[in-house]
């Protein structure tokens, strides 16, 4: 695939959605040489209808990302934002975690990413608390997953404490969003940057 084209590996990198993307790509394209997931999922979700704003969205039956036409397995949620609301109201900031972890609760194994089919490392990116959904345990669930198959290559992970779930070397106003970003603005800019640095460091080690 990348023979004659200029480029001999090809990487791709994500974040939230897009790192559960990649993972998933990954899983499914053997061409892919490797992947950057930045605060990711381990399975694959139903998709989202709806696109006037957030409160107008809903969760559909089929998941978000099909394979060669087909609908894959994926875990089932309904959006409540009730206790979205009463997070930002009580806490001051966004919290909605409770989508995704109350399912997980019952997990289906069929939806998980079968990140042991990726041939070529990994290099995971995750806050320590992150409130948009459980991207630390899911970490920890693909490498306990990538132990098990005995996966020959390497998985690198990046846990930053002073971050939030937006883990790029951007500033955008939805950071404030997260109580963590308006108390230590500078350690998580920092934090950002230095996830930045490293993952270019990593792809120029591979």
């Amino acid at each position: 695939m990348a023979e004659g084209k200029g480029y001999s590996k090809i990487y791709i990198y994500g974040i939230s959605k897009g790192g559960e993307l990649a993972l998933l790509a990954a899983s499914l394209i053997p061409e892919i040489s490797g992947v950057i997931a930045l605060s990711p999922i381990h399975c694959v979700w139903t998709g989202l209808a709806g696109n006037k704003g957030l409160l107008n969205r809903k969760t559909t039956s089929v998941s978000e990302f099909t394979w060669r036409g087909n609908d894959l397995p994926c875990m089932q949620s309904k959006i409540n934002y009730l206790p979205g609301i009463w997070h930002l109201l009580t806490q001051r900031q966004i919290d909605l975690r409770y989508i995704y972890e109350n399912p997980l609760k019952n997990f289906r194994e069929d939806t998980a990413i079968k990140v042991e089919n990726i041939r070529g490392n990994i290099l995971f990116i995750y806050p320590e608390e992150d409130l948009m959904w459980p991207s630390k345990k899911a970490v920890k669930y693909m490498l306990a997953r990538l132990k098990e198959h005995q996966w020959p290559y390497k998985a690198e992970e990046l846990c930053y404490e002073k971050a939030s779930h937006i883990i790029v070397p951007l500033s955008p106003k939805a950071l404030r969003m997260f109580k963590v970003e308006r108390k230590y603005p500078e350690e998580c800019l920092r934090s950002r940057m230095d996830a930045f640095e490293k993952s270019l460091e990593w792809i120029e080690n591979q």
